[in-house]
This record gives C-alpha cells, structure tokens and sequence, in this order.
C-alpha cells in the first residue's frame, strides 16, 4: 500500500511539473537591457508615464514588515537620456500598493497602504490626487474600504479600480469619472473572484485582470468591459499564477514581469524572474523569457513603444534598484 501510495505521489509531482509554464520552450524570447538604476532602492512603488517620463513614487526601502521604511520622495525617468532626476516631494502621506494612472496630460494617484500590521497599525489611506507634471491637486476621496493593492485600468474619460483589499477581499469595481470629480460603484463582480495582490493590465483597449491569492496563488484571467459593466473568462495564467506582478503592453499583448507563488519556498513558493506575454486578439499567454533576478512587488512601465521593468525585491525582501529595458 505504501508502494502504492508513492508511485501516485511521484506520478502526480510529474504531472505538476510538465504543467508549470516555466518548462516550457521559449519561442519568441525578449531581450533584457540593464538601464540607469534608480539612485534609492524600492518596493512595493507605483509607476505612471506623463510627457514622455516616467514617475516613480511611494513604495518602501525595506522588506521588515515592522520596519518597511515608507517613501514619500518621488523620481523622474527620461529614456532617452537613460538618466533619473529627484522631483519635488509629492504632498500625500507615503504609502505602498496605490493607484497609479494617466489619462490625457494629467496623472492620477492615491490609495494604498500604511501602517505596520494588518489590522490594528494598519492605515488604508483612501485619498486621491491628480498631477499636471507641476503641481498635484487632491481629488475626492475613493467612498470604499478596499484601497489597498487594486488593479486600476484607465480609458479616456474614467478610471476603473477593483480586487482591492482591507483587511478582506473585494471584488467590487468602482469608477471614478475625471469630468465630474466623482466616483460611482459598478454593479457586476459576476466571473471575478475575490483575491489579493491581483495582477491587472491593458492592450487594444482591452482590460484583464487575475491572479492573486486567497490560500493559494489564482490562475484566474478575466476580461473586463466598462461599457456593459461585466467581466468574462479567459484563458486562465500559466501554472500556477502570479501576485503582486508588474505589466506593461505593446499594441496587442501585455507582458508580466516577475511575480510571486504563494507559499514557502520549500513548496516552490517566493519571489520569480519570468516574463509571460498575453495576447489579447488570440486569447493566449506564452513564455518570453527570464529576468536577471527575481522580483516581486516590482514597477513595469511603457514609454512610446518602449517597455521597462524593475525594482521590487526578492523572496528575502531585499528591496532593488535595478532597472532593464525589455525588447520584445
């Protein structure tokens, strides 16, 4: 019997593992370009683009979750100099896992987390602001509890935020219309599931989200649509998912950078250094490559036609500063 019990066992680690996407041949990898590193270390950061640059802010320097060091500095990044510039210190309380987002020529950015534990010395901060590349205007407060770690998707008039967290998850979408200065709740979490760390991103004007964990990591993936306010199931993520993963997109596909397993790393859980593509046309995710180092709660940005990534930390929470370029 206990022959039996083992050979099962062996065939089901076999089975696991020809399933992990990790295995997998990589068909049409991607380059990695080291660029300039950004003159402090950070995690758990929010990145938005506006004329040109990119705009690091908040975060931690820090992987002690009783001593995460919160930033309230912010960075600039000009690719074509390669070069970062300290900017005026934003006027908000610093913060980890906010919203992030452009529309336009004016960015947006809030919510998030403070605090140093999750219930008690938590702060989830529900503030949000808008940035002209000048000056920063508070807005009207986000009306809900789960502002931590949401998947936020911009069109042209609205921002979308949802799978948020405080301390329970959330599946609930809100939006937030720019012209009026007010946000309204969605009607439909249909297809979605309650997760956190979930990991969102956009393509041909499309919006996806998924991942996350609740016990276990999700391979969840599902389409949502502003217009009819419902959500959609796709192709679900490679085996076995990602949280706290940074996208970035070309015209069609959406690539995720990194990303963490839920669980002990003697489980194969901990920090990851894949990238993944998702085809938004073909409805499918495939392999592109590796990253130099492992990075979760890392930043991943386009600028025109260029794609970058980087930060994050790794499964001992040392906090990066490294930056790379990734030529699909």
């Amino acid at each position: 019997m206990r022959f039996l019990i083992l050979i099962s066992f062996a065939v089901l680690v076999t089975l696991s593992a020809c399933e992990r996407v990790d295995d997998l041949e990589v068909v049409r990898p991607v380059s990695v370009v080291p660029r300039a590193s950004l003159p402090v270390a950070r995690a758990s950061a929010r990145v938005f683009t506006l004329n040109g640059k990119a705009y690091v802010l908040g975060g931690r320097q820090s992987g002690d979750a009783r001593n995460p060091n919160y930033c309230s500095d912010m960075w600039s990044y000009d690719p074509t100099s390669d070069a970062w510039q300290k900017e005026t210190t934003p006027p908000m309380a610093p913060r980890v896992q906010a919203v992030a987002a452009t529309i336009g020529d004016k960015a947006y950015y809030g919510l998030g987390f403070g605090g140093t534990g999750p219930y008690e010395l938590s702060i989830y901060h529900c503030d949000f602001w808008q940035y002209d590349g000048k000056e920063w205007k508070q807005l009207s407060d986000f009306p809900a509890e789960g502002s931590d770690a949401l998947v936020v998707f911009p069109t042209d008039t609205a921002l979308f935020v949802c799978l948020g967290y405080n301390p329970i998850f959330q599946p609930e979408v809100y939006c937030y219309h720019v012209k009026t200065d007010k946000w309204t709740q969605c009607r439909n979490s249909d297809y979605i599931d309650p997760a956190a760390g979930c990991v969102g991103g956009y393509a041909g004007g499309r919006y996806f989200a998924g991942g996350g964990f609740m016990e276990v990591t999700y391979q969840q993936w599902s389409e949502y649509n502003p217009t009819t306010d419902t959500w959609q199931r796709r192709q679900q993520m490679p085996y076995p998912g990602r949280l706290f993963a940074a996208t970035a997109s070309t015209k069609n596909e959406i690539l995720m950078f990194g990303g963490m397993i839920w669980g002990s790393a003697t489980m194969g859980g901990g920090a990851t250094n894949t990238i993944y593509s998702y085809d938004v046309e073909r409805d499918q995710w495939e392999m592109r490559g590796h990253l130099p180092n492992k990075m979760m709660n890392n930043i991943a940005f386009a600028i025109g036609e260029r794609l970058f990534c980087g930060l994050g930390e790794d499964s001992d929470g040392k906090v990066s500063d490294k930056i790379y370029e990734i030529i699909p």
